[in-house]
């Protein structure tokens, strides 16, 4: 009895024995079946033994699939020992090559690795994409600028840096002056050229600056209405006039301060300021405010009769006066509530050192008479922190701030 249960236990070991080397084998046999079936079809799409072998090892099983599927690509195995190699790319990188079989293998992974594979490839693309200034995101804007006006790769990537395909200028060397000027607008560029023929002794700098502020214009004649929509900093001149029924959201001034209405915002931006300034014994006082279109009118015909044919230099006509928008101040001391004598005290030395940090600026400094077209040592105007750093940082008008950050076209 017992020696019948060695028996069947034996025979029972013997047979889970063969029945595991029997599934081995099977395992074994559909394994090589199955490599040599994708090795059939890589070597099928043209593949050598090394480049196979390179590929079902380097490879997932999944992109090993994609790869006899598509045509062959005498590089892959290249490319997929390149650094710069990304097997999520796979498809694109055979796509794109299968469109382009001329393009080279690190040009390849530089257009499909950057997004790139949906534009033509062409020896212009071939020639832009590795330079210093190349920025890849402009590419297409590149090469329509190069289509369209044939020039070489280092003019074509200076003047699509620069904006002027947006414009459809052609770039001439020689406008590399205003061009390369930190405040050059592109759309103004035939105005910067115009304006210099009639000026050459000025700088491309000094050209800018005028043309920025509109002086190739006629005052008065050559105007469009201001922009008055609300965080936008109002420009109002003898180019940009307000509407007469323009009339700002406006508060009474409290008579601590001065006198007068103006624009909440401002009014409360200036409260800070005086509290500022009281700390050093010093007292503001806002001699005006807002004026309205009908007072600015009445202003106007006023002072006609004194200055005749000249009265364009010296007060704004209606409409076109900055005291219209509510932001402006004209401001004496409380004890000399003369804005003229003002450079005469402290609060005047005050004002141009620290009025930016509460949002305002001197409107019109005399250094920048020339173009905002008067010099008020008095006037200030609120704009808001940020342009009024910007202003007083980068020693410009308000002219010349507008022109490039609010009406940059």
């Amino acid at each position: 009895m017992h020696h019948n249960y060695k028996k069947k236990k034996l025979k029972k070991t013997i047979l889970g024995s063969i029945s595991v080397i029997l599934i081995s084998w099977i395992s074994i046999g559909l394994y090589l079946n199955l490599s040599n079936t994708t090795y059939k079809k890589l070597e099928k799409v043209g593949y050598s033994n090394k480049e196979i072998s390179v590929i079902e090892d380097m490879l997932k099983k999944g992109n090993v699939k994609i790869v006899y599927k598509n045509k062959y690509m005498p590089y892959l195995t290249s490319i997929i020992f390149d650094q710069d190699f990304n097997e999520n790319n796979l498809t694109d990188y055979l796509n794109y090559y299968q469109k382009y079989p001329n393009i080279k293998e690190d040009k390849l992974l530089f257009m499909v690795n950057n997004d790139l594979d949906d534009v033509e490839y062409n020896s212009f693309i071939e020639k832009i994409i590795y330079h210093d200034d190349f920025k890849k995101d402009l590419l297409i804007r590149y090469d329509d600028y190069h289509n369209k006006y044939k020039l070489k790769v280092d003019d074509t990537i200076y003047a699509v840096n620069h904006d002027l395909d947006l414009f459809d200028i052609k770039l001439d060397t020689n406008d590399k002056k205003y061009i390369e000027n930190k405040y050059f607008i592109p759309n103004n560029l035939n105005r910067y050229q115009n304006y210099f023929k009639k000026n050459k002794l000025l700088s491309a700098n000094e050209v800018i600056r005028c043309v920025n502020s509109n002086l190739d214009k006629t005052p008065y004649v050559n105007v469009v209405k201001a922009t008055t929509k609300d965080n936008i900093p109002i420009l109002v001149n003898k180019y940009y006039y307000l509407g007469v029924n323009f009339i700002p959201k406006l508060v009474n001034i409290d008579k601590t301060y001065g006198k007068g209405k103006l624009d909440k915002e401002a009014y409360e931006a200036f409260i800070k300021m005086y509290n500022e300034a009281k700390k050093e014994k010093l007292n503001l006082y806002i001699v005006t405010g807002y004026v309205s279109y009908e007072e600015q009118t009445n202003l106007y015909f006023k002072y006609s009769s004194l200055y005749g044919n000249n009265i364009d230099k010296y007060y704004e006509r209606p409409g076109y006066a900055e005291s219209q928008t509510g932001l402006s101040v004209s401001l004496g001391t409380l004890k000399d509530q003369n804005p003229n004598n003002f450079s005469l005290y402290n609060e005047s030395n005050w004002m141009k050192n620290n009025a930016y940090k509460f949002g305002f600026i001197l409107r019109y400094p005399s250094d920048k008479q020339k173009y905002t077209g008067y010099s008020r040592n008095y006037y200030y105007r609120y704009v808001g922190d940020e342009a009024a750093k910007y202003i007083k940082d980068n020693n410009l008008s308000l002219e010349e701030y507008y022109a490039y950050f609010i009406n940059k076209k």
